[in-house]
């Protein structure tokens, strides 16, 4: 018997936990709190690739300060559903130095990733991170 099931599949299966109504209106409310803590700091922006691209790409646009925007690819998991060793694919730019980062993700499961790609930008002496995740 097949047990792997087609994305249609796993889909239609779903339960809606929150409707596009519900993550709108939290985005608005992260893009608010970005805006008061960040606005004046134009800081980098890296999204996690490639789970926040949809999150990356509705916050952006509720942001309205200048900021510079790039990305990072590391995983813990590759085709696996545990985490194993962290594995870079695409390191944080150099332009973190000095300045504050701001890192968006899609999911907050142990924060095990998210806290290496933290530490990487403070050893590459960013001034400081913070972190939004969907």
């Amino acid at each position: 018997m097949n047990t792997t099931m087609t994305p249609q599949q796993l889909l239609t299966d779903s339960e809606i936990v929150y409707n596009h109504a519900q993550v709108q209106n939290a985005m608005d409310d992260v893009a608010l709190n970005i805006s008061q803590e960040l606005g004046n700091a134009e800081p980098v922006v890296l999204a996690v690739m490639g789970g926040a691209v949809y999150f990356a790409g509705q916050l952006l646009a509720k942001l309205t300060f200048p900021l510079h925007f790039d990305y990072v690819q590391a995983s813990r998991y590759g085709m696996q559903t545990s985490g194993a060793e962290l594995i870079w694919k695409v390191e944080p730019p150099l332009n973190v130095q000095g300045r504050v980062v701001l890192i968006l993700d899609d999911i907050l499961d142990q924060g095990i990733t998210l806290a290496a790609i933290k530490q990487k930008c403070l050893d590459m002496e960013a001034k400081q991170v913070k972190i939004a995740v969907l």
